[in-house]
């Protein structure tokens, strides 16, 4: 009997159509923003209202209880200062590179695709 498996027919699973609009779906509940920031940053407030003042989600990581922060920072960034944005797991820069981003369209245009 445990032959009998062989050779017969194969489990349908859903076509790709659907895996794509599964993923469309997916993708749009996950943030393609990540923000490390700490409390005390201005630069990292002005990030966070441009953010939200386009209504555009993110995940915002805040840094105060690590003492080493700079140096993930730097890992993830190759700079020392937060806050670091980044997008689909790019770093971008800070706010001031978010903010030229936004003034020249490209990072809605980034994000529309």
């Amino acid at each position: 009997m445990a032959g009998a498996a062989r050779g017969g027919t194969r489990a349908s699973g859903p076509d790709l159509g659907e895996y794509q609009a599964v993923c469309r779906r997916l993708t749009f509940l996950v943030p393609r923003i990540r923000l490390y920031t700490t409390q005390w940053c201005g630069y990292c407030l002005r990030a966070r209202a441009l953010l939200d003042a386009r209504g555009l989600r993110y995940e915002e990581i805040s840094l105060d209880d690590d003492p080493a922060f700079r140096q993930l920072v730097f890992e993830l960034g190759r700079r020392w200062t937060v806050p670091l944005v980044l997008i689909d797991g790019e770093p971008i820069g800070g706010y001031d590179e978010l903010a030229a981003l936004d003034r020249s369209g490209l990072l809605a245009e980034r994000l529309a695709a």
